[in-house]
């Protein structure tokens, strides 16, 4: 497991689509007021407010980890970001009243937006990073254990250095939760963190980003959308990923395109995000509260929904129990993995029931009274999208001949616009012997590690997808392996480049550019994603 992992506060302005709401921009909006309003009176105090400072600057405030080994998962919760301005005033960066639980360990090497915000230009010192008291650690023997960073209901934690915004320019800094440094005394159960300010110049080794994020619609076109942040002052672009999900729980419907989105709606974004111009690409989109469905987009009601992510340990097809090992939740589980049973109401947006195995990515959203948990949507990571299917079950090729879920990994034998040749290592859930030769499509793949440059020959490689049978030129067919994911093992894969943190863990909740242009095979650094 690589031992530095990003966690990314995205705090960022734009002057030409400045939606700050009044007053001087250092002082960051409360949204969360805004979005408890009904959808009309927030969309008329948008347009009201947004001339902005056309001086504005943009920051991207990164949050790292540095990781101890000791640990498989490390939960904290953080509330808010903040640091004096000038010298003077208090700005927040990021506040989230509920707080927004995270899993140090499961961040790899990317970055993830949590807030857009606009802020004055200048100093900013006295940074401030404010925690709830509990830390769950759990060991990599599965020993849980709960300790406290204070004895007080919070925690707020000084970070040492100060940053530097230039009028109309973007900065990004990151701070670090050094893991490595922090100590555990298990005769008091308390947890002694340690927090670093990193300067731009030092964040060369993050390889990508991506955004997960909740909040409402403000303008919907044919190519994507405009959507207010939780949490933010900054309104963000959206448009349309490789692969894309746009799922109506309302109506369970899985579309391929922006149609059933409608301004006001409250929607879950998932998706790549590009620092140098936040813009999202996005991977998934679920609309949560549709327009007339909720008229009071009550935002109460929507943040009572859970969400858990994780591996998938035991799955019974009779008795449709399914265990999950929890990797990513937005609330505290006192154990570590997760039982539930699949019911029939529960809608697909990616792959089907049938495609279930453990070892698989899944995401699960629904209702958690304490005790149990009620899913609605389940998302197979690695499982092909059913946004062209009417029914949810195993995916057809459009010859009419079905497939189903696989993984593979091997050695690369040769990589040329979007077609793997791969000397076969080991198979799951399909039957070809190690040794054979195996044609990959990485036309649609996403890139969870890595990136397509890294495709030379002998680098290792796990590819998930599904074996079709495809037209081979001749009027013939041939098996062809569908690769939907895709994790070159860069710990094998040396370039001689700046690239000095490698990634072998499949465990990050990342997003990866799957476009594989042939023109990143030159570039001097595997920062495709965050330089584009």
């Amino acid at each position: 497991m690589n031992n530095k992992k990003i966690l990314a506060i995205a705090v960022s302005a734009f002057s030409l689509t400045l939606a700050a709401c009044g007053g001087s921009s250092s002082n960051v909006a409360d949204t969360d007021d805004l979005l408890e309003n009904e959808t009309n009176e927030y969309l008329d105090s948008d347009s009201d407010s947004s001339s902005g400072n056309s001086n504005a600057s943009v920051l991207n405030l990164m949050v790292m980890d540095d990781l101890s080994l000791q640990y498989d998962k490390v939960w904290v919760t953080l509330l808010q970001v903040s640091a004096n301005y000038n010298g003077g005033e208090t700005v927040v960066l990021y506040d989230a009243e509920a707080g927004d639980i995270i899993n140090l360990t499961e961040l790899d090497n990317i970055g993830s937006l949590l807030a857009s915000q606009s802020l004055d230009p200048g100093t900013y010192s006295n940074i401030r990073v404010l925690l709830d008291r509990a830390v769950i650690l759990e060991d990599m023997n599965g020993n849980v254990t709960s300790a406290n960073f204070d004895s007080a209901d919070t925690y707020e934690l000084a970070v040492a250095g100060s940053f530097e915004l230039v009028a109309a320019q973007t900065a990004t800094l990151a701070l670090d939760f050094d893991l490595s440094q922090f100590n555990h005394d298990a005769s008091t159960g308390i947890v002694s963190p340690v927090v670093v300010l990193r300067q731009q110049q030092e964040l060369q080794s993050l390889d990508r980003s991506y955004a997960e994020i909740e909040g409402l619609v403000t303008a919907v076109s044919d190519t994507g959308f405009t959507m207010q942040p939780e949490h933010s002052s900054q309104t963000l672009e959206v448009g349309a990923g490789t692969d894309m999900t746009v799922t109506d729980e309302s109506s369970s419907s899985v579309r391929a395109d922006f149609s059933a989105l409608s301004i006001g709606d409250r929607v879950e974004v998932y998706g790549e995000f590009t620092i140098a111009d936040s813009s999202l690409a996005a991977r998934s989109v679920r609309i949560e509260n549709s327009t007339g469905e909720d008229s009071d987009n009550n935002l109460s009601d929507w943040s009572e929904r859970t969400e858990i992510e994780g591996y998938v340990t035991a799955w019974d097809a009779n008795s449709r129990s399914l265990t999950v090992d929890i990797r990513d939740s937005d609330i505290l589980f006192t154990s570590s993995t997760l039982t539930l049973v699949i019911g029939n109401e529960v809608l697909f947006s990616r792959g089907s029931e049938s495609m279930l195995a453990s070892g698989q990515r899944i995401e699960i959203k629904g209702n958690w009274d304490g005790s149990n948990f009620s899913a609605s949507l389940i998302e197979i990571e690695s499982a092909p999208s059913n946004a062209s299917h009417d029914e949810e079950t195993d995916h057809d090729s459009d010859d009419g001949i079905e497939f189903s879920y696989a993984e593979v990994e091997g050695t690369v034998i040769s990589y040329s616009t979007y077609s793997l040749q791969l000397l076969l290592t080991d198979a799951e859930h399909l039957s070809l012997a190690a040794g054979t030769e195996l044609t990959a499509d990485l036309t649609d793949a996403w890139f969870k590690e890595g990136s397509a440059a890294e495709l030379t020959s002998g680098v290792h490689v796990e590819l998930k997808g599904s074996l079709q049978q495809q037209d081979d030129g001749s009027g013939g067919t041939a098996n062809v392996f569908v690769a939907t994911v895709v994790e070159v093992d860069s710990e094998q894969y040396d370039s001689g480049d700046d690239h000095s943190d490698d990634s072998d863990s499949d465990d990050s909740h990342d997003y990866e550019d799957s476009e594989h242009d042939d023109d990143d095979s030159g570039d001097e650094s595997e920062q495709d994603d965050l330089d584009d």
